[in-house]
């Protein structure tokens, strides 16, 4: 296209451009300035409406200019599509007076990227009521452009809002993720540190679509020989492992809680050797019952691992809506020599949209389903070319994450193939027979097993994690200068001591945004509303009269710290909670949390909750942390312990100071906590020290802690001690138990197996947490009830089935470690009279009166109603629940007195309900 710079008969430049043979002037040869403020008159209906406009095409500036005199209080962004245009506009900005510095943005096209990449910048939108202007020249002159301009920027619109939505979605969960998967990634290896033992060699990327069952006899002969690596993502684990071929490695990233239920085939077979790669982004509980080597890569989402290890992960991976693609990033980064995808089909297949042997949950049908296309999935059903040039049935959401892939490839310095028979084409990958490459290419042995062995531990950058905790700390001293200014700006009329106020609220927020802490924790969830409130201030910024723009400003960031103090206070608590507070051990202190076993309280005490649920009908509450509360004055908890030092830590959320009597080895000490937290505000997890003590001898210690506060509202989270602590009825030895005392028992199983239990009478450092656990290591206290019995404080083990626990008590040979154990265990009795239930949990019953943790812990009971030599299969009637019961949005509480019978629980696996063994002692 030819361009040519005119004068026009009022002295001011106009353009020629030559389209198609024909000249055509971009703007008047008379008056430009005068033809642009009529058609902003003309357009004035549409403008009024909104607050963000948007030119398509502003030729040298004179719209844009009559725009802005016109209407100075309205946003306005320009996108030119040809680059000499608008290279003349800002080369002529003196001639034609259009003021560059009011455009928002002036976005020009790039041939090098989408249409929809440089609209990036134009995300703010969303938030904005805009309305997108053409001046006509463009439309007739440029019909098709314009065209393909409408089209990219509804698209635009679509993948920013599926964007948001995403961020809204997943924002917290991936940052809850790494919080509370950190203890295991601190523990694993970063995937690159192995990159070595990938380099240069061929994997294979399996994934689930229907076209996999038909490369099963290649990747067994691959798996056999050792020719290639093989890494499972999504369902692919379920249908290679039916078939008898364990991938070498399987790839997860997704933050949803359900995620673990990919890898059911990898936990009902027992298999413990297949290495799981993850982000640390995925879903905790995914990391909870899994049982293989792991190894991790922090993504984008993911800035507080990122940040906490002192060893940085050097490539970056883009968070991406697959695995798949996921997984291409971290293969690349490992400089493999080839990638190769196997069952990647991104289309529909002989009516299946899975590999055979995966099943699917039907929404129509309510039911679980098998592999085939759903009625669903065919809402946006359309045809595209396949590897062969034939068409095939696809949807929308496959072409997704089809583009996806292909945009990553296209980045990729390692060559990708696509094996897969009938999928839809991919471009940057081009189709190659599996059987054609395992005949020519894959020809010698590569994969080496020594890459599964974890050779060290990461570091934590301490700096960085005492940033974090100070920054938590101070929080709430900042949260309340800010709405300190609020409520100046709001009471002041001088405008100018209202800029004043503006500008002190404006750096006391950057004074939060820059800290280590919302950087890391607050960010990533906040980056919707930060979007928002930046673009609503724009447009509250652009208006002319002084109180108005004062007015919408405040009441922009009144709705921002009103979601910044609800973020935190989730946020803060959870780190709290399973971060800082148990890595907050200082050289030779011992970490026990108020709910792990070894603390007697007596008075009113009830349990504290730090619960979550997900925006989701039917979905889980999440239980991240556990205080013990108290209400009453002369409340008191004891225990004992060993060492020099010790430090109680809690929550004062008091009106007033906190005093407590602190009694050690029968010497009183008064301690007095001013620091006093608004739990409706802030929430009741934030730590503090409560009593601190040292220079004690080196011996047993007796130590009570009374409540001396008349009006009190206090909340005991953790005790720090040099040594062991102990509860004050706890023996060693089984033949000093008498009713009421207790005894500590290890016990150690795998996700859904009847475990092995261990050092009675000494225990571990672990302890089994009293919500439970699917895999639990550690420690819990059995309890004598009389007559020989022997009570757990609490379900030991979930997601267990109780079919599972009856045939292993059965079959396994060996349920204690320990040498001549003389007990054996069983299910509690919980019906009938004189059942074991009823004994160790009536209201009268030593457990009751010793044991506050045993009931309301969002977990009931196995029992049987018969002895357990007669219970079979077809009595399933006779099983049943006793406690409290929660299983994905059902809530019930059973209590002391009632039973819970159902049909299915005999294969029931739910975080609900679970195992609370009992002991008895042979005579």
């Amino acid at each position: 296209m030819n361009i040519e710079l005119l004068p026009s008969k009022i002295g001011t430049p106009t353009l020629q451009v030559e389209v198609a043979n024909k000249k055509v002037l971009l703007h008047s040869k008379y008056n430009p300035v005068q033809e642009a403020e009529r058609f902003i008159e003309s357009q004035c209906e549409k403008i009024e409406e909104a607050e963000h406009i948007i030119f398509y095409g502003g030729g040298l500036g004179y719209f844009v200019q009559a725009f802005i005199e016109k209407f100075p209080e309205k946003l306005v962004s320009v996108y030119e599509p040809f680059s000499q245009i608008a290279q003349l506009c800002v080369k002529q900005k003196d001639m034609t007076q259009i003021q560059l510095h009011n455009i928002e943005h002036f976005l020009i096209e790039n041939l090098q990227e989408s249409i929809e990449q440089t609209l990036q910048p134009l995300r703010e939108i969303v938030y904005q009521k805009f309305v997108i202007i053409t001046p006509p020249v463009y439309e007739r002159i440029f019909p098709e452009k314009v065209e393909q301009f409408s089209n990219s920027f509804k698209n635009f619109l679509l993948l920013t809002g599926n964007d948001i939505s995403t961020v809204s979605e997943f924002s917290m969960r991936w940052t809850i993720n790494a919080i509370k998967n950190f203890k295991e990634t601190v523990c694993s290896q970063n995937i690159f540190e192995k990159k070595k033992y990938f380099k240069g060699k061929p994997v294979i990327l399996v994934s689930a679509g229907p076209s996999l069952t038909e490369e099963l006899d290649n990747l067994r002969t691959i798996k056999e020989q050792g020719l290639a690596y093989i890494f499972a993502v999504g369902s692919a684990n379920k249908t290679l492992i039916m078939h008898g071929i364990l991938p070498d490695a399987v790839c997860t990233y997704d933050p949803q809680h359900h995620n673990y239920q990919l890898f059911e085939e990898i936990y009902s077979r027992h298999i413990d050797t297949i290495p799981m790669i993850y982000a640390t982004t995925v879903g905790y509980e995914t990391l909870e019952f899994y049982t293989g080597p792991k190894f991790h890569f922090i993504s984008t989402q993911d800035q507080f691992t990122r940040q906490l290890l002192i060893k940085r992960q050097e490539p970056v991976i883009y968070d991406a809506p697959s695995v798949a693609v996921m997984a291409l990033q971290v293969l690349n980064s490992l400089q493999v020599s080839k990638v190769i995808l196997v069952g990647q089909n991104f289309a529909f297949k002989q009516g299946k949209f899975y590999a055979d042997g995966i099943s699917r949950f039907d929404k129509e049908k309510n039911t679980l389903s098998d592999n085939s296309v759903q009625l669903k999935d065919e809402k946006t059903t359309l045809e595209v070319k396949d590897v062969q040039g034939h068409l095939v049935k696809t949807n929308t959401h496959f072409l997704q994450m089809k583009s996806d892939m292909e945009t990553v490839i296209q980045i990729m310095k390692v060559p990708v193939v696509n094996t897969t028979i009938g999928g839809a084409r991919i471009e940057g990958a081009p189709f190659k027979s599996l059987s054609i490459l395992v005949n020519t290419e894959l020809n010698k042995r590569i994969v080496q097993q020594e890459w599964l062995m974890v050779e060290k531990k990461q570091k934590i950058n301490k700096q960085t994690f005492n940033a974090i905790r100070y920054d938590s700390l101070r929080f709430i001293e900042q949260y309340e200068l800010l709405e300190d200014a609020i409520r100046e700006i709001k009471e002041k009329e001088d405008s100018s001591e209202i800029t004043n106020e503006i500008e002190a609220f404006n750096d006391n927020l950057k004074q939060i945004q820059n800290s280590t802490f919302f950087q890391l924790f607050l960010a990533s969830a906040l980056k919707r509303m930060n979007e928002k409130l930046n673009a609503s201030l724009k447009v509250a910024n652009k208006k002319l009269a002084h109180r108005e723009k004062v007015v919408s400003i405040v009441k922009e960031h009144e709705f921002y710290l009103h979601e910044l103090l609800a973020v935190f206070k989730q946020i803060n608590a959870i780190l709290q909670m399973n971060l800082l507070l148990p890595s907050d051990m200082r050289e030779n202190e011992r970490f026990y949390e108020a709910t792990c076993g070894v603390f007697h309280y007596e008075g009113e005490w009830q349990k504290k909750w730090l619960t979550r649920q997900e925006a989701k009908e039917g979905s889980m509450h999440e239980v991240h942390g556990i205080g013990v509360e108290t209400k009453t004055m002369g409340a008191t908890f004891e225990f004992r312990f060993k060492g020099t030092q010790l430090r109680l830590v809690g929550t004062n959320q008091s009106h007033e100071p906190l005093k407590l009597k602190v009694t050690i080895d029968g010497i009183e000490e008064l301690a007095t906590v001013n620091e006093m937290t608004n739990e409706q505000k802030y929430g009741a997890f934030i730590a503090i020290t409560l009593f601190e003590t040292e220079n004690l001898s080196k011996e047993l210690h007796k130590v009570s802690v009374e409540v001396l506060s008349k009006d009190v509202e206090f909340t005991f989270l953790a005790a720090y001690t040099e040594a062991s602590a102990y509860h004050i009825h706890e023996v060693e030895r089984i033949e000093d138990l008498v009713l009421g005392k207790r005894i500590r028992c290890s016990y150690n199983a795998t996700f859904s197996e009847l475990g092995v239990f261990s050092k009675i009478g000494v225990g571990s450092s672990e302890w089994i947490p009293i919500i439970s656990s699917p895999k639990p290591i550690g420690d819990f206290f059995l309890i004598d009830i009389g007559n020989g019995k022997l009570v757990a404080d609490r379900v030991i083990q979930n997601y267990i089935k109780l079919e599972t626990l009856i045939n292993g008590m059965y079959k396994k040979d060996k349920l204690f470690l320990d040498k001549d154990t003389k007990m054996r265990v069983q299910l509690l009795s919980g019906s009938g009279v004189d059942n074991d239930w009823d004994e160790a949990f009536r209201k009268d019953s030593i457990v009751k009166q010793l044991n506050i943790l045993y009931r309301n812990n969002y977990v009931a009971s196995w029992t049987v109603a018969t002895d357990l030599k007669e219970l079979k299969e077809q009595e399933v009637k006779n099983t049943i629940m006793r406690g409290d019961f929660y299983h994905y949005g059902i809530n019930d509480s059973f209590g002391e007195n009632l039973l819970y019978q159902l049909e299915t629980t005999w294969v029931l696996e739910s975080p609900g309900v679970g195992f609370r063994p009992i002991f008895v002692i042979n005579n």
